[in-house]
């Protein structure tokens, strides 16, 4: 006998296509979006300064970032992505600054870049990845000049009020978790100075701060 009744969805396959729908609003919100303009915006970058991404991703700060520095100045995307990069890369093409951006292989630990040649830099949803904090610290306090501001900013996607809070909770509060007082010692220790840390809401998500100076010149 033909069942001619339609098919209805079942919870599995619904559940998928909620899956697929979350995982699309993901992409778009690594892409762009308020959080990293937001973040942008705390950072005050200013035309001519040399500013650090790191861990840089698919660039969404990236390139608000050099929007702010202009032609005399330089945004250095660093990620140990080569897919991330590769996609950086692209995007860097649809730009109408391009050669403000360079695009570095590297990591916190690792960083590619001269000693006291950065303004300013600034880290989204990185602290969670970060192996070794004392070292990372000590990377960008290198690197920074005196003075130079960071920003270190890390959704909390485990907040029951962030947008993909349910999905990806586990994830970024899992073991990965990086405490927030735990990156500000690892800061103090490396010399960074005037350090906060707080959990506060930034382009409209619960999201952990830290925020230091580099130690001026004595």
């Amino acid at each position: 006998m033909v069942n001619n009744r339609p098919e209805h969805p079942t919870t599995h396959r619904v559940g998928h296509l909620l899956a697929l729908r979350q995982l699309a609003g993901m992409a778009r919100h690594l892409w762009s979006s308020d959080v990293n303009l937001a973040a942008v915006e705390l950072l005050e970058p200013r035309s001519g300064e040399n500013i650090l991404d790191l861990g840089a991703g698919l660039g969404p700060a990236t390139y608000e970032l050099a929007r702010h520095v202009g032609t005399t100045g330089q945004v250095f995307a660093v990620d140990p992505s080569r897919l991330m990069r590769a996609v950086l890369r692209v995007r860097r093409l649809t730009q109408p600054n391009q050669t403000s951006v360079s695009i570095e292989a590297g990591s916190g630990e690792n960083l590619p870049l001269p000693t006291d040649s950065i303004d300013a830099a600034i880290a989204l949803n990185v602290m969670h990845h970060l192996e070794n904090l004392n070292q990372t610290a000590s990377e960008l306090a290198r690197v920074l000049r005196p003075t130079a501001r960071l920003l270190l900013i890390d959704e909390d996607f485990g907040h029951k009020d962030h947008t993909f809070g349910t999905a990806s909770g586990n994830q970024h509060r899992g073991p990965q978790f990086v405490d927030p007082t735990e990156m500000a010692n690892s800061l103090t220790d490396a010399g960074f100075i005037d350090i906060s840390h707080q959990h506060t809401e930034i382009g409209g998500e619960p999201s952990f701060l830290v925020a230091a100076t580099r130690r001026g010149s004595e």
